[in-house]
């Protein structure tokens, strides 16, 4: 039986071992993740076997992220399938990777329609690619950079620290003040999430980073180990007109990612969200994979477009 809960920070010592057995380069499988965003888009988590079943229910009909984890996959969906019909909704299935979807095909044939949802396919950057930014493709990103560190003689990168925290929590008011696409999503939710990242970044074994400019922060970033061999960026914020903070700040922190992590290669910076900006911006880092994301459906006529 699914007993759901909402998600706490002791979790991590349950979600994290099963996580790291999956082995997944998917954002989705990420604690932090799971843990930052569960306030604004109510999730609750219940723990079915060796599988971890996250809820959320922002919206009026609740919606499944994949069960991730070791052990039998069966009874898991065969619970989750029970509880929909116990609240007498459809059962929606998200952060399906593609690995996955020949499984349930096999397993519950004819059972869903399972789809493609593009907006959160995850890019996954070679992580000595984006600390060098070798290679023609990246040479607008070393211009930016050089052109960053002529203005600021002064720039230096810190790893986060718990009193740079406040510094942060400034950079990021600047960056709502002047970020373009706050009608595109609800930017104030995502404030709520990375306040509460930045507040408890190390009771949850994040890595951050700090760039300095001009004697002040101008932008940070954060995130945590995924699997072996990667780190998934959660979030990376800059003062909107220092030219060249977002490549500085990127290379900085993965070189020090793997000054910490050496075992790490690649580098996902999570999804873009249907965004075109954001995907044009992801897109001009040239990945070399994406992590490619379906859903679920086991009653589509009953489901909103959009989903």
């Amino acid at each position: 039986m699914l007993n759901f809960k909402p998600i706490e920070l002791s979790d991590k010592d349950w979600i994290r071992p099963l996580v790291r057995c999956e082995s997944s380069r998917s954002a989705d499988t990420s604690f932090g993740a799971m843990y930052l965003w569960s306030a604004g888009e109510k999730r609750f988590v219940s723990r079915c076997g060796d599988r971890i079943v996250l809820m959320m229910t922002e919206r009026e009909t609740p919606y499944f992220l994949f069960p991730f984890g070791c052990g039998s996959l069966v009874p898991v969906i065969e619970e989750m399938k029970e509880y929909c019909a116990s609240i007498k909704k459809p059962l929606a299935i998200g952060g399906i990777t593609e690995n996955y979807v020949p499984v349930l095909e096999k397993l519950f044939p004819g059972e869903f329609d399972i789809e493609r949802d593009r907006r959160y396919d995850d890019y996954v950057y070679d992580a000595e690619k984006l600390a060098t930014l070798t290679g023609k493709a990246l040479h607008a990103k070393r211009n930016h950079i050089n052109s960053f560190e002529n203005t600021y003689n002064d720039w230096r990168f810190e790893p986060l620290r718990k009193e740079y925290i406040n510094l942060c929590e400034d950079v990021l008011e600047e960056w709502i003040d002047a970020d373009p696409e706050h009608v595109e999503r609800d930017i104030f939710d995502e404030k709520d999430t990375l306040l509460r990242g930045l507040r408890e970044f190390d009771q949850l074994g994040m890595l951050g980073g700090v760039l300095f400019a001009g004697g002040k922060p101008v932008a940070f970033t954060l995130g945590e180990r995924l699997c072996d061999d990667t780190f998934v960026v959660h979030f990376e914020k800059a003062v909107a007109d220092i030219r060249g903070a977002y490549p500085m700040i990127n290379r900085e922190f993965v070189r020090y990612i793997m000054s910490q992590i050496p075992e790490i290669k690649y580098i996902n910076r999570e999804d873009d969200m249907g965004l075109e900006n954001m995907r044009k911006a992801k897109e001009s880092y040239h990945p070399v994979m994406m992590v490619e994301k379906y859903v679920a459906l086991n009653a589509p006529e009953q489901w909103p477009s959009g989903l």
